[in-house]
């Protein structure tokens, strides 16, 4: 069980406290207890828990939302790619992580103009000491991703880093 320690000593689990809190109960089965500096597994905690947990919907068409990472964390449990870089993003931050937000133009993604269009967005852990070629990606959008999947090269068109 992944406890958590809060004011006064105590101690919850994380599903005692959602369920406290009138939230549903968390998927915590892929997590796993991690050593001290073991960037790695926890970035691949905070992949898993929000893979599990959060279920891809695509914005209702013609208008793109931007949503908490309280709201698709706990209260709606699903969201589009922006709403996975604002909740994985707010881990990766709270977690002491840097990250960089990866926003990419793929093949057959256009305008009605016929111009590529970047359509796509996901969250990139800066991990310097580990891989400081650029990062690890944390697109969760993918069917059957993991830490480090990302759109396949040669169906990128164009890409930006911010």
């Amino acid at each position: 069980q992944l406890s958590l320690a809060v004011s006064g000593g105590d101690r919850w689990t994380l599903n005692a406290m959602a369920k406290k809190r009138g939230y549903r109960p968390f998927n915590l089965k892929r997590l796993k207890l991690t050593e001290a500096r073991d960037d790695e597994g926890e970035l691949s905690n905070m992949f898993h828990f929000y893979r599990d947990n959060v279920r891809y919907v695509g914005d209702i068409t013609g208008v793109d939302t931007f949503t908490s990472a309280k709201r698709t964390l706990l209260e709606m449990r699903a969201g589009d790619c922006d709403d996975g870089l604002i909740a994985i993003g707010t881990m990766l931050g709270h977690n002491g992580f840097g990250a960089v937000a990866r926003c990419i133009a793929q093949k057959g993604v256009r305008d009605e103009s016929g111009k590529p269009v970047i359509a796509h967005i996901y969250p990139v852990a800066l991990m310097p000491k580990i891989r400081p070629e650029g990062g690890v990606a944390l697109d969760a959008t993918l069917p059957n991703g993991d830490i480090g999947t990302e759109v396949a090269a040669d169906r990128i068109i164009d890409y930006r880093l911010f």
